[in-house]
């Protein structure tokens, strides 16, 4: 399958800014399921740590992915971000008040950054100098 590239186009900025911010998201993000730990039973710690490690190897893999085919101006990998940002607020946010009550201070901060970071990032791909270099994407050959 051909990449739908032109090397000789670099990024412009407002791209490498939004992949930064998706990065910094989602480091923040799994900075956030430390606190849950806190209060779980030592028998079961370590299996709910290797699951855990192992799902969020798997979706650093899933960002790294996407970021690297943004870079290369594949038009379905920032439709990615955005059906990774809205999968994720579904997912986090099915029943806000009471989630939002439950959640510590910290908790409700890093909510909010990660939700405002995607939301940022979504609109530098998709709006303005990001969307007029994806604008100049060759179509895929017939």
């Amino acid at each position: 399958m051909p990449q739908h590239n032109d090397s000789s186009a670099a990024p412009p900025t407002e791209i490498t800014e939004a992949l930064s911010l998706f990065w910094g998201a989602f480091a923040l993000s799994m900075l956030a399921l430390l606190p849950l730990y806190d209060d779980m039973e030592v028998e079961f710690l370590g299996l709910v740590l290797a699951v855990t490690l192992v799902l969020v190897l798997l979706m650093a893999c899933a960002v790294f992915y996407m970021a690297r085919h943004v870079r290369r101006r594949s038009p379905w990998a920032r439709w990615g971000f955005l059906c990774w940002s809205l999968v994720g607020y579904a997912f986090f946010l099915p029943d806000p008040l009471d989630q939002w009550v439950a959640q510590t201070a910290l908790e409700q901060i890093v909510t909010v950054v990660v939700a405002l970071m995607e939301a940022v990032g979504c609109t530098l791909l998709f709006f303005g100098a990001g969307a007029r270099w994806y604008a100049n994407t060759p179509l895929p050959p017939r």
